[in-house]
This record gives structure tokens, sequence and C-alpha cells, in this order.
């Protein structure tokens, strides 16, 4: 990359820097909306919606048979990504949820047999467009504030912007996850953007328009793959992201009070866990996936400074109640897995006790 292009993007992150500095009440006071801590797991049920439709792009951006390395990445939408948000549709339209099922299986039967899926994937968006309804009210899908969290994760949650290309190092088949994002931002900020002042519009138009260009513009990865480029993707995606903030008067880092997090990630999961209970494990499964994704990028690394205990327990536990991904046992790759006879319910509790002793730990 240009050094022009990496002064640009320095000069933005300092801007970033320099507000995810401020005490976390000064940061609270900033922003009128707060979306991760108001309803963490609505969050992640849109996440879940903007997943599948972004793996049915993919889908369809490449030519039959598509490389046999694709496929696993495809194969999320009707497993984790549709795990998000799955229960709460079932009880809303179990019709609905049986039909975007069937419909994003056909997707991944042809997928995986080698031929084109473009009907099968016209039918499945048109299917999770009702099901978005379903679950999340129309209504607030129009707000900004909801956007500007949509937009976050699109571009720092697992298989959005930055992620995808630091996991496309070790995968080179899960960059295409970040092709589909960045495109799926550009639309979402389009629609924010009116509310942006002349400035703010030009940045973001600008930060998008170096992504698409520079890092994103074909859905197949580089091999070999620019590994050195993934933290100036991380540092554009950054600093989009605090201007998102400002644009949507939303609180968008859950990092900046961690115990203030594990404090929250406990009441979430102990909301799973009384699911679990009553034998509703896909609304137990939906809750641990919310909590997940805060957990694995803000707290764990945090609990191998001050409680690496903490840590094992809950790297022994999630793998038993979510998917996670490899870079999830990160420094605990000798762990041994846990073989213990014990309920869904109990292990989700046990995640409680690490979020209320991490809270405890935390100062």
């Amino acid at each position: 990359m240009g050094n022009h292009i990496r002064m640009w993007i320095a000069a933005g992150v300092v801007c970033v820097s320099a507000m995810a500095a401020l005490p976390a009440n000064a940061q609270q006071e900033t922003h009128k909306f707060d979306p991760f801590f108001e309803n963490l797991l609505f969050q992640s049920q849109a996440y879940g919606f903007e997943m599948v439709g972004q793996r049915l792009n993919m889908a369809q951006a490449f030519a039959a048979p598509v490389n046999p390395a694709l496929v696993p990445q495809l194969q999320r939408m009707e497993l984790r990504d549709f795990a998000r948000f799955r229960g709460t549709l079932a009880k809303g339209n179990p019709a609905l949820e049986k039909s975007l099922a069937a419909a994003l299986h056909d997707v991944m039967a042809d997928v995986q047999g080698g031929k084109a899926v473009t009907a099968e994937v016209v039918k499945a968006r048109a299917l999770l467009a009702q099901a978005y309804d379903v679950v999340v009210d129309p209504a607030v899908q129009k707000t900004t504030h909801f956007k500007a969290a949509v937009l976050a994760n699109l571009l720092m949650a697992n298989d959005g912007v930055a992620e995808a290309f630091e996991d496309a190092i070790r995968e080179n088949w899960g960059y295409p996850n970040g092709w589909a994002a960045v495109r799926r931002v550009e639309v979402l900020w389009a629609e924010i953007a009116p509310q942006a002042t002349p400035a703010q519009r030009a940045e973001g138009n600008g930060v998008l328009d170096v992504l698409k260009s520079v890092f994103y513009a074909k859905p197949e990865p580089k091999i070999p793959f620019p590994a050195e480029e993934a933290e100036d993707v991380e540092a554009l995606a950054i600093q989009m992201v605090g201007l998102i903030e400002l644009v949507g008067d939303s609180y968008l880092h859950t990092g900046r009070d961690l115990r203030r997090l594990a404090t929250h990630l406990a009441a979430v999961t102990t909301t799973a866990c009384e699911a679990y209970e009553r034998g509703d494990d896909a609304i137990g499964v939906e809750g641990v996936s919310a909590v997940l994704d805060h957990y694995r990028v803000q707290l764990a690394g945090t609990l191998d400074l001050i409680s690496v205990n903490l840590r094992q327990k809950a790297t022994q536990v999630f793998p038993r109640l979510v998917e996670v991904e490899y870079d999830f046992y990160e420094g605990f790759e000798n762990l041994p897995p846990d073989t213990r006879q014990v309920s869904n319910a109990q292990l989700c509790r046990e995640l409680v006790t690490v979020f209320n002793e991490a809270a405890k730990d935390l100062h």
C-alpha cells in the first residue's frame, strides 16, 4: 500500500484512539444510544440475519462449482448464523422458520452438488426478509442507531470486514466474508450518511472506497495472501466505527468498561440459562452466541492477565454450547476438552459464574 494511504489511515485512527481513551462515564454521556448494552441479544439476532444474507451473496458471487474451501464458510448460514435467531423465529412464525431452514438447505445442497444457486438464493432471500421483519420490528430496522450497531458488527465482528481479512491469513477462503460485508456496509452507510456532516460523509466515503478498491476489490482471495495488510484493514474498520458512533449517536465499543461488560454478559447469560432449564435450547443458544462475541473480542485477553482459571473454564465450556472459531483457543490449544456428563443448563450457569467472578476481579 502507498505511504499516502497509510498516513491517511493513521490520522483517522488517532481520532478514534482519543475517543477510546475517554473515561467510561464520559463516553456514555457522549452518545444517546447504547445498543449493545440496551439489548445485546437483539443485536446478535440482527447480525445473524445479516450474516445469512452475506453468505447468500457469496454463494451467488461464484460460478459453480465453487472452490471446496469456500463450502465451510457458506455452511455457516444454516448452522451458527441461523442459530442466532432461529429459536425466536420459530416462536414467532413456526412455518416461516421451517421454510427458511429448507431454503437454506436447498442452497447448500446445490452448492455442494456443483450446481448454480441463483433460483434458490432468490427464494432464500425473500424468506429471510420476511423472517427479519418477524424478529426485528421493521420500524426499528429503519432507525439510525439500529443501523449503526449493525454496521459496527459488519465491520468488526466475526466474519466482518476486519476479522475476515485477518482470518484469511490462515483460511484463505474466509476472505469472501469481508468482500460481502464491505458491500453491505456501503449500503447501510449510504442510508445513514444523510445524518452526517459533509466532512463525516466525505471521510466515510473515502474509507469505504479504500476498503472496496484496495483490499476487497474481488470476491476471491489473493494467493499467496497479503498477510501484512491485515492491520491496515483493521485500522480502516476501526476508523469507520468511530465515525459511525458520531453519526448514529451510539456507543458501539463494549470494551471501554470491562467490569460493566462482564456484569452485562452475566445477566444476558443468565437469561439463556433459564431457557436451557425449561428445555428451550434454541433460545439458550441465541443468548450464548450473543455473549460469545463480546467475551472473545473484549474480555478473553484480559482474563489471561487477571484470572487464567476463569479463562480456562470459559474456553472449555463455550464450545460445548455453541460453535467457536480456531482462534478462540489461542494460548489454550493443549487444553483437554471438557467431557463431563452435565446438562447445557449447568454449563451455562458455569459461564455466569465466570462473568460474575471476572466482574469482581476487574477494577
